[in-house]
């Protein structure tokens, strides 16, 4: 008898802590895994600025030299082609291009940083047509 009681003890208890009871969001791991994706994103967004910070930074003082550069040689467009300097600029421009396809995507959050992109890119085509080229 006394082991048909510790049974039904045992039994009783099971079900009683494998019942659906509504999930604590504070011991949930999914909960817990959503809030640490969440502060490691908010973590490293202020890294992500600050590299798109630092790209148009960047950027802007190379758009600022190639425009110096083609006003060292404004009227003359074969001696601009022919300058290392330039080319050796340009190429670096390439370089720019694919690293804004690439560092684009964590700046996504913010338009600012498109529209700062699109502002120094409107700079240098005007500063081009002013010049000539």
């Amino acid at each position: 008898m006394k082991k048909i009681i510790v049974l039904v003890c045992v039994i009783g208890l099971s079900f009683a802590s494998c019942g659906d009871q509504p999930k604590d969001k504070d011991t949930d791991p999914e909960v817990a895994l959503e809030n640490e994706l969440k502060n490691k994103e908010s973590d490293t967004s202020s890294e992500k600025i600050k590299d798109c910070d630092d790209f148009l930074d960047t950027f802007e003082k190379w758009t600022l030299d190639l425009i110096a550069l083609m006003e060292n040689h404004e009227g003359d467009p074969i001696g601009l082609a022919t300058n290392t300097t330039y080319t050796n600029t340009m190429l670096k421009g390439v370089d720019f291009m694919q690293d804004w396809d690439t560092i684009s995507v964590s700046c996504a959050t913010n338009n600012s940083y498109e529209a700062r992109m699109k502002a120094i890119q409107e700079h240098m085509k005007k500063r081009q047509e002013e010049l000539g080229f």
